[in-house]
């Protein structure tokens, strides 16, 4: 899976109007694995670096300028990949063939802590991590607010 999802638009990655894309630098792979009776979609990850690169292949920005910029191309990136993940998790739990029985497990190298964005973008809604009360109940959730 590499495809930005219907409606994300492509985003930009440099100062020249050609610079945009439309699909993740690293395809996220997608697997079922059955274990014992259990389905189990996982989908892993690697989205951009937080570390920038200015052109042609430089670590140090020409002004402060260049810096901000594609500081912010990096961001629309990662973002745009954690939205492309977020939405063939929902896909996968929202697929009727599965009667709504399907485990999702999103596996990532983010480098990011739980309080970042592409994290909360990936996550989805709260309520139902390790420690709330809705751990161990049914998630309907997504189904009902499409």
């Amino acid at each position: 899976m590499a495809a930005f999802p219907d409606k994300l638009r492509a985003i930009q990655q440099g100062d020249k109007p050609t610079d945009n894309t439309t699909a993740m630098g690293r395809p996220a792979l997608q697997v079922r694995v059955r274990i014992q009776d259990t389905d189990i979609d996982l989908i892993a990850a690697h989205f951009k670096s937080k570390l920038l690169t200015f052109p042609p292949n430089r670590f140090s920005p020409q002004d402060e300028g260049e810096r901000a910029r594609f500081g912010a191309y990096a961001l629309y990136r990662r973002a745009a990949e954690a939205v492309t993940v977020r939405a063939t998790a929902t896909a996968l739990l929202n697929n009727d063939d599965n009667d709504n029985q399907t485990s999702v497990m999103v596996l990532d190298d983010l480098n990011d802590e739980v309080e970042a964005a592409t994290t909360q973008i990936r996550n989805g809604p709260t309520g139902s991590e390790i420690g709330t009360g809705g751990l161990n109940q049914p998630d309907h959730g997504d189904r009902q607010r499409l």
